[in-house]
């Protein structure tokens, strides 16, 4: 049985504004535990091509795909080129917030953490780049905590400075016994 996959045109708060139903291509890649990219094309004169625009859609406007209504992939429009008769989105997955931001130091960042893998990812990335972040350039409002899945094995990190988090959360996710994170 396959699953029903449905892809949305999100507005900069990472609301859902429209299910895309008149594209003619649509391209994602997901990389393990890495930062992926889509492509999507539509004609020139479809209504939904504002809703992927960099311009009035803002720096988190993009993309949600969904298998069976379950998130599968999500990113924002990082490019339009416009052909004739084609207009062509692309982008990367979410995960590049990730590469972008460097582990800085907060507290006591040198007391090593143990948990199960998950809980230590969730927290590592609220840390950094949640909602109470002190540093405003490093906050993004629209992170929302999610349950903690409680999943992986009980792992011990001492995370590293000025390191890419994407560098780190991968390294929890293997120690943890090879969890996935994906856009």
């Amino acid at each position: 049985m396959s699953a029903e996959i449905a892809v949305y045109a999100r507005d900069r708060t990472l609301v859902r504004v429209a299910q895309l139903d008149d594209f003619g291509e649509l391209t994602a890649r997901s990389v393990f535990n890495d930062v992926g990219t889509w492509t999507l094309d539509m004609g020139s004169d479809s209504p939904y091509a504002r809703f992927l625009d960099p311009s009035t859609g803002g720096g988190f406007a993009g993309i949600v795909i969904t298998a069976d209504a379950v998130p599968v992939f999500s990113g924002p429009v990082l490019q339009r080129d416009e052909a004739a008769t084609i207009t062509r989105f692309s982008g990367a997955c979410d995960n590049h917030l990730l590469r972008r931001h460097v582990a800085i130091p907060i507290g006591a960042d040198d007391v090593p953490l143990t948990g199960r893998a998950s809980t230590i990812m969730r927290q590592f990335v609220l840390d950094q780049i949640g909602n109470g972040v002190g540093l405003p350039t490093r906050r993004y409002e629209e992170l929302l905590p999610i349950a903690d899945p409680g999943i992986g094995s009980t792992v011990t990190m001492t995370f590293p400075r000025y390191t890419p988090m994407l560098d780190v959360l991968s390294e929890i996710a293997l120690a943890g016994g090879g969890l996935r994170f994906y856009c």
